[in-house]
């Protein structure tokens, strides 16, 4: 999903927690954002009514990074955890 070399070994952390940061192994926060420009092309885009996958294949055009793939690349730096990024990037419509 990254486009990582698979043939290299990445090794992640997981806070262990302390006193300070109440046992949740996070001090202090990092933000991932996502930004869209509006650009002429994204808005004769939009005047169509478009898919989802449409404005995906758009935006990945212009080489735009989704919030998920930013989050991901914060735990690659070792700044967060992969359950973390997963818990803030997902989407609950109950």
């Amino acid at each position: 999903e990254l486009g990582l070399d698979t043939a290299k070994q990445l090794r992640f952390s997981r806070g262990k927690g302390c006193r300070e940061c109440l046992d949740s192994g996070f001090k202090g926060r990092t933000g991932i954002h996502e930004l869209v420009e509006n650009d002429a092309g994204l808005q004769q885009i939009i005047l169509t009514s478009p898919t989802v996958d449409k404005l995906k294949a758009y935006l990945k055009s212009l080489d735009h990074r989704p919030l998920k793939t930013v989050g991901y690349q914060k735990v690659i730096a070792g700044l967060t955890t992969l359950e973390e990024v997963q818990r803030a990037t997902s989407v609950d419509i109950t």
